[in-house]
C-alpha cells in the first residue's frame, strides 16, 4: 500500500500490517541493541533539574489622575463608556458614586481615587471609563481616566511599595512594576474588595 500496490501477498493480507514479513521486521527493529550511551543520556534527562517558566500575571493597566494602578485581568467584567449614575435615596456617602446600569444589571458605584487617597482628576480628556469588577457575585463600578490595556507581568518583577504611597492605597497594594517607563501600582484584588465593603456597610 506504501508502493505500486505490486507485491503478490497485498490481495491476500489486504495491508501491510497484516504481513507476517513486516511484523517480522518491526519485531527485530524493537529487539534490536540499544545505542551505546543510551541509558546514561536518558538517565541524565530525568534526572535534570525541570526548569519552569517564571509565573506570569494577566493585568489590566488604568490610571486615575496621574497614578498608574492594575489589577488581575480575572477581575474584570467590563470597560463601559461613563454614563450617568442614579443616586442611591436617603445615603449620603462622599465615596458612593450612585447606581450604574451595565447591561441590564445595577451595579454600586464607588469612588476608588477617595478610597485610595489619590489626588482628583482634572478636565476630562474623553477617555474616561467605567470600570466594573467581580469577586464573590459582588460586582462594583469605579471610575478612571484612561485604560491602557491588558499586560503579561512576571511575578518576579514586582517590588515592594514606597513608604510615600498613601496609607490607604498602601493598604490595598500587592507591588509596584515598571511598564512602558511607568511606575504602575498593582492592587490587591481581595483586599480591595474587602475595602469597598467596609465602605458601604
Amino acid at each position: 500500500v506504501f508502493g505500486d500496490l505490486s507485491c503478490p501477498e497485498l490481495p491476500h493480507v489486504m495491508h501491510c500490517r497484516n504481513c507476517p514479513v513486516l511484523q517480522s521486521a518491526a519485531a527485530g527493529l524493537q529487539s534490536r541493541p540499544l545505542p551505546e550511551g543510551y541509558d546514561a543520556f536518558w538517565a541524565e534527562q530525568v534526572a535534570a533539574p525541570v526548569s519552569l517558566p517564571p509565573a506570569e500575571l494577566s493585568l489590566v493597566v488604568f490610571r486615575i489622575a496621574s497614578d498608574w494602578l492594575a489589577l488581575e485581568s480575572t477581575l474584570f467584567v467590563e470597560i463601559a463608556n461613563p454614563r450617568a449614575l442614579h443616586r442611591i435615596p436617603h445615603r449620603e456617602h462622599t465615596l458612593v458614586s450612585g447606581l450604574a446600569n451595565i447591561r441590564g444589571q445595577l451595579c454600586l458605584c464607588v469612588s476608588l481615587a477617595g478610597l485610595l487617597e489619590l489626588p482628583v482628576a482634572g478636565e476630562g480628556t474623553g477617555r474616561e471609563r467605567l470600570a466594573v469588577i467581580d469577586q464573590d457575585k459582588s460586582s462594583w463600578g469605579f471610575r478612571v481616566d484612561e485604560v491602557a490595556g491588558t499586560v503579561r507581568v512576571a511575578e518576579s518583577v514586582l517590588t515592594a511599595p514606597p513608604a510615600t504611597l498613601p496609607s490607604k492605597l498602601a493598604s490595598v497594594t500587592r507591588g509596584v512594576f515598571e511598564w512602558s517607563g511607568r511606575r504602575v501600582t498593582l492592587l490587591h484584588g481581595p483586599n480591595l474588595v474587602a475595602a469597598l465593603r467596609k465602605v458601604v456597610s
